[in-house]
């Protein structure tokens, strides 16, 4: 009995060892998708709101037009530790069929999710931002670029 143990153990231990660092390799090297987001077909609306370029919220409830933000919100990786605080630049929430909402903020190095803070991995920040712009305010940011 000791010696099934022992072999189990022995095969166990290191195949734990290996998932630990692989897991920890391709946090370091990918980041950690933004958990929450819902499904596609639950979405029946989006407000968009960019900070820097407009004032006035955007309301988008054709279905191309979800598909864009929740594509553009899945841009956005975190990674572990401590996020830096900072005003949010770019308001997604997300109405859904039952009624609730998903609210996700970003700025360039910081994400939000549900009011928590996340420091998020290498430029997934500000390509967000300007994927959002590009998508969504065209209008005003070729007036800022002008």
């Amino acid at each position: 009995m000791n010696q099934t143990v022992s072999k189990i153990l022995k095969t166990l231990i290191p195949l734990l060892i290996v998932i630990l660092i692989s897991t920890i390799g391709y946090i370091w090297l990918n980041g950690i998708p933004i958990r929450g987001i819902p499904q596609i077909d639950t979405i029946t609306s989006v407000e968009i709101l960019d900070q820097h370029l407009s004032p006035e919220e955007r309301f988008f409830n054709q279905t191309q037009e979800i598909e864009k933000a929740h594509h553009a919100a899945h841009l956005l990786l975190a990674m572990p530790g401590k996020a830096k605080l900072g005003e949010p630049v770019i308001d997604l929430v997300f109405h859904q069929q039952d009624g609730s909402a998903f609210t996700l903020q970003a700025n360039e190095e910081t994400v939000w999710v549900k009011g928590k803070a996340y420091r998020l991995r290498g430029d997934s920040g500000p390509v967000f931002i300007k994927v959002i712009e590009a998508m969504f305010f065209y209008e005003e940011l070729a007036e800022t670029q002008s």
